[in-house]
């Protein structure tokens, strides 16, 4: 989807409004730290300090691209009130959850999906882990302020590969599946290309002078992949791992929390000032932004509909755009 197609999308721009949602008031002003939509897209999945929640989302009768929440389905406590990140396995049927204390314990737990019962759960002294990824239905990678990446067999959480190479904190990681490549970023200003062939260190990309905050990647039909990286230096920068080349970098106003590829050659960026940024990657210019509600952003995904973000932040909300729109309010 280029910048100008969109910019034509009249039905979409018009037809799907920004939707704040506001969780309940029992989170309510509690910081979201991340959101996962459900496979079938029926359900948002979110985590705060009051644990993990779900609430069931139901698209318009009038407009099947716009979806509202329906009703608050459950809540359920984990070990840890400090949880950083959730993601649904490859086949839908599992959930993963990360987080921990600081200095004190590390957490990660697998779910049901839906029923959210407990197949393995592991707390154990250390540092927290601040990302984890499926790798593949059978694996999964996590990584945290201990500065080392492991990869685990999902169904028992058995640590089979431990991976250093950072000298701080991991922060956010990305796969590559075609290429068989695990990235993973941090708090060292760098990012790591890993081989899951034989999980040697393939190459270091140390071009920001800041710690890195995400990573979001793109495989195109069509030539290499690419992999955008978010830094507190104010940049985002785009590469290619494969060959391990920076290819361009764009500077925002403001710290980049979370970036998502929202189409082929555009970017979402909400950062730390509440705005959310629209990026031509390949003019690397910002082409839309909007101020938010989510307040600091901490997360955003791909919604239900298509070009829709879901983003959550530390006001305790969850707020949907429509990309299109804020293209079409953009001069």
């Amino acid at each position: 989807m280029s910048i100008a197609s969109t910019k034509r999308m009249n039905l979409l721009a018009s037809s799907l409004a920004a939707i704040l949602f506001v969780t309940s008031s029992s989170t309510a002003q509690v910081p979201i730290t991340d959101i996962a939509i459900s496979p079938k897209g029926e359900s948002y999945v979110f985590v705060s300090q009051k644990g993990l929640s779900v609430v069931e989302a139901k698209a318009s009768s009038s407009n099947q691209s716009v979806f509202t929440i329906v009703k608050h389905a459950k809540n359920k406590e984990l070990p840890t009130s400090n949880l950083h990140a959730l993601s649904f396995s490859p086949d839908g049927k599992r959930l993963l959850v990360c987080g921990g204390r600081p200095s004190e314990s590390a957490f990660l737990g697998v779910y049901s999906w839906p029923r959210l019962v407990p197949l393995e759960t592991l707390t154990i002294a250390g540092d927290s882990l601040l990302t984890a990824i499926w790798v593949s239905d059978s694996q999964i990678a996590t990584g945290g302020l201990d500065t080392n990446v492991r990869i685990l067999d999902a169904n028992s959480l058995t640590v089979t590969h431990v991976l250093g190479g950072h000298s701080n904190g991991i922060t956010s990681m990305a796969l590559i599946k075609p290429s068989r490549l695990l990235i993973s970023a941090g708090l060292d200003n760098s990012l790591r290309i890993w081989s899951l062939d034989d999980y040697s260190l393939v190459r270091s990309l140390n071009q920001h002078i800041h710690p890195v905050t995400a990573l979001a990647t793109f495989i195109p039909e069509q030539g290499l992949p690419i992999v955008a990286s978010a830094s507190d230096d104010r940049t985002i920068r785009f590469w290619q791992p494969t060959i391990g080349r920076m290819v361009r970098f764009i500077k925002l106003p403001a710290k980049p929390q979370s970036i998502n590829w929202v189409g082929e050659n555009i970017l979402a960026a909400a950062c730390d000032n509440g705005q959310l940024y629209i990026i031509d990657t390949l003019k690397v210019e910002t082409v839309g932004s909007r101020q938010l509600k989510t307040g600091w952003c901490y997360d955003t995904e791909r919604g239900p509909a298509k070009y829709q973000l879901v983003i959550t932040g530390a006001n305790g909300v969850i707020e949907s755009v429509s990309v299109p729109t804020i293209l079409s309010e953009s001069p």
